[in-house]
């Protein structure tokens, strides 16, 4: 069972790639963005933020999934 859901706050100044926060109910655990330099999507955990494997597990299906999307997504465009 999922605890954790994926805000999406929309996309960042350059309209390129999106934004999506990670909750635990109404408790924000920090944010999923682009990282160019590796050219994926990776988490970035607010201070004071503790996770067990299940929840980073789920972190890392989701970092794999939306970046997959992406890729699919530019490589059309390209």
């Amino acid at each position: 069972m999922s605890r954790l859901t994926f805000h999406d706050k929309g996309t960042t100044r350059s309209g390129l790639t999106r934004i999506w926060a990670i909750l635990n109910g109404d408790i924000e655990l920090g944010n999923v963005s682009w990282f160019a330099n590796w050219r994926r999507y990776t988490f970035s955990p607010l201070p004071g933020r503790t996770f067990d494997a299940e929840c980073l597990t789920e972190i890392t299906w989701f970092l794999g999934k939306v970046t997959n999307e992406h890729n699919r997504t530019t490589e059309f465009e390209q």
